[in-house]
């Protein structure tokens, strides 16, 4: 498939699973974005890190694989995607959504964003 291509696939998957959650399909949305994440893989692995397209699709897989209940997944990928050379915007992105993924996992994880300490003067 050609990048058209699979951004026309993705884009109907993305509507497909938009409107399954919109009717209150929990199930059949979870199974739709498994497609959306595996599109978005493709999308990610087709476009260089850093072009704007490319990033879209990295973040779009990760955030897919949460929607799909696979937090391992979720994991595993962005790990492969902050091994890449990223805008800054694109890797604060993904580490949220990979924190999002930890979280799922295991909800005792308490991200340390959410306290502030103080330093010591």
């Amino acid at each position: 498939m050609s990048i058209d291509d699979l951004n026309v696939a993705v884009t109907g998957a993305i509507f497909r699973a938009e409107g399954f959650e919109r009717d209150g399909n929990s199930a059949a949305a979870a199974r739709a974005y498994v497609e959306v994440a595996q599109i978005e893989e493709r999308l990610a692995s087709a476009l260089p890190p850093g072009e704007i397209d490319g990033n879209a699709a990295r973040e779009g897989a990760v955030r897919a694989w949460l929607k799909a209940r696979d937090p391992r997944r979720a994991i595993e990928l962005a790990a492969g995607y902050l091994r890449e050379a990223l805008p800054r915007n694109t890797r604060g992105e993904i580490e949220k959504l990979e924190l999002m993924a930890k979280t799922q996992l295991n909800p005792l994880v308490v991200p340390a964003a959410r306290f502030r300490f103080a330093r010591a003067a």
